[in-house]
């Protein structure tokens, strides 16, 4: 996996003494979400963080993250 760091770091809704700034927390994120919620959306993701291979894949697949962290309300809206 191709290492990518968040910039601002996302900080999680449930608890704002953790933050996520990279795509390996990231991934521990959604190993849990998918053990708690069994949501298919999120293994595939998961998935696609472990084989990311290239910077320019890790920098679409954090933003992909970040948006789709938002929408499920994990992370709180990083400043835009």
């Amino acid at each position: 996996m191709t290492t990518f760091e968040f910039h601002p770091p996302l900080q999680l809704c449930n608890n704002h003494n953790l933050t996520i700034t990279s795509l390996d927390e990231a991934e521990e994120v959604l190993t849990a979400h998918v053990l708690a919620h069994a949501d298919r959306e999120a293994a595939q993701f998961r998935d696609q963080i472990k084989h990311c291979e290239t910077r320019e894949a890790a920098a679409n697949l954090a933003n992909m993250f970040r948006d789709w962290a938002v929408r499920k309300r994990l992370v709180i809206a990083p400043p835009s």
